[in-house]
């Protein structure tokens, strides 16, 4: 996990967390061998799947405030020029942010890439690809709400890159769970 703030990524790797969630304390302790916690965005260069959690705050004015996520990208960007892994990284944004904000990633970031074997403003497919999966978290019930979802927004360029970017199963294009656009896909609870 990458967060800029070192004091929060050095307690995570004591094991101690800097907010409370019901149940992530033990879900820390189980996990802590898979984990790594860093302020170094170098670390993610071999990431096959990265997620955007950055904060997206409203500003005084009532709009959402992009720039920490706008930063993030930028720096997650230059990791990607430099990468010599030949699969392409697939980048989740999981912020609850303004729709079409895949297309806005996706172009800011091939603006920063050298010139590439496509040129879209979603993807560069040699690259990466870009979906949205927005989190629907209720404060100190994140575990339970990941765990067990009300719904789930998708937003991607491809259908590849939305079955990519989510661990739960998604649904067949039939009956109640039918797709509205292949950008937009809000995913009902019956995953089973």
């Amino acid at each position: 996990m990458l967060d800029i703030d070192e004091d929060r990524t050095a307690d995570l790797t004591r094991g101690r967390l800097p907010f409370f969630a019901t149940d992530l304390a033990s879900l820390l302790v189980q996990s802590s061998a898979r984990l790594r916690f860093t302020t170094d965005y170098a670390s993610l260069a071999d990431a096959a799947v990265t997620l955007l959690t950055a904060p997206s705050p409203l500003d005084s004015d009532g709009d959402v405030d992009l720039s920490l996520l706008r930063s993030a990208t930028t720096s997650l960007a230059t990791v990607l020029a430099q990468r010599s892994v030949i699969e392409p990284m697939l980048i989740v944004n999981t912020c609850t942010v303004p729709v079409g904000m895949v297309r806005l990633l996706g172009e800011l970031i091939n603006e920063l890439l050298p010139p590439g074997r496509t040129d879209q403003t979603t993807s560069r497919g040699d690259v990466f690809s870009i979906s949205s999966l927005p989190e629907f978290l209720r404060e100190g019930k994140a575990v339970f709400d990941t765990l067990f979802p009300d719904r789930l927004v998708l937003g991607a360029a491809s259908e590849a890159d939305a079955s990519g970017s989510t661990p739960y199963p998604l649904p067949s294009s039939s009956g109640a769970c039918r797709p509205t656009s292949l950008r937009y896909r809000q995913v009902p609870p019956c995953l089973g």
